[in-house]
């Protein structure tokens, strides 16, 4: 077995620990004239081990990349997942990183019942535990925090809570819904982007997890007639967790949803995130500017801050000064000057702006765009000689554009852009274990632009009874649990702010005819590459489905904008 110094080593040098374990993927050893050693002078060889050996010419050109750039060549084996696990688990603990673990939602939930059984007085009937089928249509930290193994010596629904939390970490879910139903409690866990049933239980002993959870989150736990907001923070195995928390009363009783926010800096590296060379070599000349406005474009949930954010991590270097207004603060990034808007103390988005504009900064961070006062005040800092990076909710690049005619700029402001926009989806990546390949059906060629018989990956996506029935025989895939997915990867389109598209915006703003509104929506031809043929290129590549792409394509469909029509 490898050294875990030397693997946690080779991991932050060449990739992070969110990416080889989302890929199976760990580098072991680096070889120096055929021994093996560490990385060093004279070193040639990166010796990197592959859970599936069938994904290699997937993901060996990235690898073979990123070992190029220390000046190694790479040397692949294969070894099995289970193996590469254990092996950045104890890579991850040296650093005391939190896991994300490769368990399904539904492991080590024995503990989980039991505590549940223990606050019903010993009697199961009414807890349940389910196995969805993964379908679509279903439903900078100031303050002192307490380490979570403190709740895990508390009551049996402490302990209950706190297992959910760390659950949740571990397998990289990003939301937690508590449902009442009128005869129970279904807790629900959303992970990849799709809604999972976790478990049952009865109302008694859903009212008084939700209770903990309130008293966790420091909210009011006799008020129920109305909504609240609060979070949990706490330790875990030295890292600082936060979890945003929101209850809203129903016909039933009070719903919550908790948000996981991850903060783990790994995750942030455009490298990674990016997959299109040439479109990350326009990304970073323009996050290179030294003023502008760029634009992280996508709906709720899309990952366009984790885009803007692993952009703001490659421009950090200690020779600029950064400030950015967030609303939460969801990565603590060291050497920058981090805001939480407050409504109550009148520090919306706009008046930090114009607060950041006497601060002598470089580069100013806007966490989200949502009115016009906001966006106003975006184009004055650019225009002034700085660099803003600014979420902004939309579907796509060209929906972004109608959203900043829309705010009624003044045409000189337009004509002084310079940047431009970057919008991003994401779909959900093939389970390196139990995917299979397929050859394309003639349907599906229109969709894809691949010729008929080309081998593409399937998601070996099983029913509720099928996982159930896998499960009691032993087979069921350790890594996605029947999901047929695990992991998500980003789908970008990329637009500059050219004179030819500033026209069209000064045109539509000054005078919002259709003929000039039709100018913007068909300004497809002027995207460096639309989003659809980045998904294209990912099922080719047979890191994601045919399927994905169809849903890909119908959350991106403009029955004008031929680039998204067929």
């Amino acid at each position: 077995m490898a050294d875990p110094s030397i693997v946690r080593m080779l991991i932050d040098q060449n990739f992070s620990l969110a990416w080889c374990r989302e890929n199976v993927v760990v580098p072991i050893e680096v070889t120096r004239k055929g021994q093996l050693s560490q990385a060093g002078p004279g070193a040639s060889h990166l010796v990197v081990a592959i859970g599936n050996i069938t994904f290699l010419g997937t993901i060996g050109g990235f690898i073979k990349h990123r070992a190029s750039r220390v000046g190694l060549e790479c040397q692949f084996i294969e070894m099995p997942p289970e193996q590469i696990q254990v092996l950045i688990d104890q890579a991850s603990a040296l650093r005391g990183e939190v896991e994300k673990s490769n368990n399904s939602i539904g492991a080590d939930i024995e503990e989980l019942r039991n505590a549940f059984i223990e606050a019903e007085g010993g009697n199961a009937p009414g807890i349940t535990f389910e196995f969805g089928d993964d379908d679509d249509e279903l439903f900078g930290f100031e303050e002192e925090a307490l380490d979570i193994s403190i709740d895990l010596l508390g009551s049996p629904l402490q302990r209950a809570a706190s297992q959910i939390l760390i659950r949740a970490i571990k397998d990289d879910v990003s939301d937690i819904h508590v449902q009442p139903c009128g005869t129970d409690y279904r807790v629900l866990l959303r992970q990849d982007g799709v809604m999972q049933p976790f478990f049952r239980i009865p109302n008694t002993s859903g009212i008084k997890l939700t209770a903990v959870l309130k008293t966790m989150a420091s909210m009011n736990v006799a008020e129920r007639r109305e909504s609240q907001d609060g979070r949990i923070l706490r330790k875990f195995e030295g890292n600082m967790l936060e979890f945003r928390v929101s209850t809203l009363p129903g016909k039933y009783g009070e719903k919550m949803v908790i948000r996981v926010l991850k903060g783990d800096p790994s995750a942030l590296n455009l490298d990674i995130l990016v997959c299109n060379t040439e479109l990350l070599d326009r990304l970073r000349s323009l996050i290179e500017l030294p003023s502008g406005v760029i634009y992280f474009v996508g709906p709720t949930g899309s990952g366009k801050s984790t885009t803007m954010y692993s952009a703001i991590s490659e421009i950090n270097n200690g020779e600029k000064i950064i400030v950015a207004a967030e609303d939460p603060i969801e990565w603590v990034l060291p050497g920058i000057t981090q805001v939480q808007v407050s409504r109550e103390k009148d520090q919306s988005f706009a008046k930090l702006l114009n607060v950041f504009m006497r601060q002598d900064p470089d580069v100013v961070v806007c966490g989200e765009i949502r009115e016009a006062e906001t966006s106003a005040a975006v184009l004055d800092v650019s225009i002034t000689g700085h660099l803003v990076l600014a979420g902004l909710h939309s579907n796509g690049v060209v929906e972004a554009l109608l959203r900043i005619v829309a705010m009624k700029h003044p045409s000189h402001k337009l004509v002084a852009l310079k940047g431009g926009l970057i919008a991003q989806h994401l779909m959900r990546r093939n389970c390196t274990e139990c995917s299979s390949m397929r050859p394309l059906g003639e349907h599906e060629i229109e969709l894809t632009r691949l010729p008929v018989g080309t081998p593409v990956r399937e998601a070996n996506r099983l029913t509720a009874a099928e996982k159930e029935v896998r499960l009691r025989e032993g087979s069921l895939c350790q890594r996605c649990q029947g999901a047929g997915y695990k992991g998500r990867v980003a789908v970008y389109e990329l637009l500059a702010f050219s004179e030819e598209v500033k026209s069209r915006l000064i045109a539509l703003t000054e005078n919002f005819s259709i003929e000039n509104y039709h100018a913007v929506l068909e300004i497809q031809p002027l995207l460096m590459l639309n989003m659809l043929d980045y998904g294209r290129a990912l099922v080719r590549d047979g890191i994601t489905t045919v399927s994905e792409l169809e849903k890909l394509r119908r959350s991106t469909y403009s029955p004008v904008w031929d680039g998204y029509s067929f």
